[in-house]
């Protein structure tokens, strides 16, 4: 089954995936941990490890994904739809206003992120980039023509 969801970051981005290509949000660490061990079952002899990367284009709005991410895994179902269900009108679907200005990260997260990911997460924070991030978990399957469709948690 499919699922459809909506991805963290700064653009209301939304999509369909796979079900059994989902795997719920446990920390920024996860990724690096998933890398490795999908390339280590693709890959009997591993000659060399190299630690996976996020394309430098795409760091800042990763890093806001992930802020994101940590934020609404704190959250009950009730409060992610609350606080990051996309609001839709002749323009299209954008972001709850509140998304950006309630998830500025305090001074310490930024100084973490960028000595982890990118200098680039202050020019995202100031709101110039638009790429999609880290995929909301799926919370409550519903049928649609055959997919599911997934209500943001």
């Amino acid at each position: 089954p499919f699922y459809h969801i909506q991805y963290f970051g700064d653009a209301p981005e939304r999509g369909y995936i796979f079900e059994k290509n989902m795997v719920s949000f446990t920390g920024e660490n996860q990724y690096l941990e998933l890398s490795q061990s999908s390339k280590a079952a693709a890959s009997c002899s591993v000659r060399r490890k190299r630690t996976p990367s996020i394309p430098r284009k795409l760091r800042a709005q990763w890093n806001m994904g992930i802020i994101q991410a940590k934020e609404a895994l704190s959250m009950t179902p009730e409060k992610r739809i609350e606080n990051f269900v996309f609001f839709y009108d002749d323009d299209g679907p954008r972001l709850n206003p509140r998304i950006l200005e309630k998830l500025k990260p305090d001074q310490s997260n930024v100084m973490m992120l960028e000595s982890k990911h990118s200098p680039d997460l202050l020019s995202l924070l100031k709101f110039t980039t638009s790429a999609p991030c880290v995929k909301a978990e799926a919370a409550v399957p519903q049928e649609k023509d055959g997919s599911k469709d997934v209500q943001p948690p």
